[in-house]
């Protein structure tokens, strides 16, 4: 029996030894929460704080952000550079990023109603399938960004650069889209009924299947689009569009096919 104690005694120091390792795994794990808990909640002050700085508040709303927080409605984030900020599918509904950079940002399927995006740099974002109802984007650069399919109805759009941006099948019904720019734009089955186009310039942009029923379009520049196959045009906005927009020798060959065609179906 005497040679067993030594083997008795291993057995119960290696119990010993496993609920020691087990209880500091334990409480390594509690401090590391606390302490993850802590850095939370600082982040979280650091952007609501308005004595930190911009590069503070910015890391702090990337930490939290990258963390798997997408809830922010009503946030108040003015100013900040986000650039390639991912916050596809987040709940931003009046959210202030008034003057903020989010240029190449993924935000697609983002709730932004209400927001504030006034001077917002949005340049080569993902905002596809975006609730922007009644967003307030004025002077905002949307250049080449992706709106395909966005909600933007009676949205503030006044003096924004929408150059290269695709607007394919977004709904701008009663949006204000006031000398805004949209050279190139594609905004094929749009939906810009009722929508305030006046002095906006359109130079170049896809309108087919857009929809312009009942659309304010005094003193705006519809050079080298596809007008003609637009839907919502009044015959005497037609007859003024044909005096005024239709292509010439200068456009592209094939805009001047296509209206020729147009004009010719029209004749039968």
């Amino acid at each position: 029996m005497k040679k067993d104690r030594p083997s008795a005694f291993r057995g119960v120091a290696g119990v010993l030894l496993a609920v020691l390792l087990t209880v500091n795994v334990c409480v390594l794990w509690s401090v590391h929460r606390q302490q993850a808990r802590s850095r939370l909640e600082s982040h979280f002050w650091l952007v609501c704080h308005g004595g930190a700085t911009a590069e503070q508040r910015r890391d702090a709303f990337t930490a939290l952000v990258q963390a798997g927080n997408h809830q922010w409605r009503g946030a108040r984030l003015q100013h900040l550079k986000l650039r390639g900020i991912d916050l596809a599918g987040a709940e931003l509904e009046m959210i202030d990023l008034e003057g903020s950079d989010l240029t190449d940002g993924m935000l697609s399927k983002a709730n932004l109603r209400a927001a504030n995006l006034q001077l917002t740099v949005l340049a080569g974002a993902d905002l596809s399938a975006a609730a922007l109802a009644e967003s307030y984007l004025r002077k905002a650069d949307l250049t080449s960004a992706n709106l395909r399919g966005a909600d933007l109805r009676s949205a503030s759009l006044e003096q924004t650069d929408l150059i290269g941006t695709d607007l394919e099948e977004a709904d701008l019904t009663e949006a204000n889209l006031l000398l805004a720019v949209l050279t190139g734009a594609s905004l094929k089955d749009a939906q810009l009924a009722w929508a305030t186009l006046d002095a906006a310039d359109f130079t170049g942009a896809d309108l087919a299947g857009a929809d312009l029923t009942s659309a304010s379009i005094q003193d705006t520049y519809f050079g080298q689009t596809n007008w003609w196959r637009a839907t919502g045009l009044s015959t005497a906005t037609i007859q003024r569009f044909k005096k005024d927009f239709a292509p010439g020798e200068e456009d592209p060959v094939d805009l001047q096919k296509d209206y020729q065609e147009w004009l010719s179906g029209q004749s039968q």
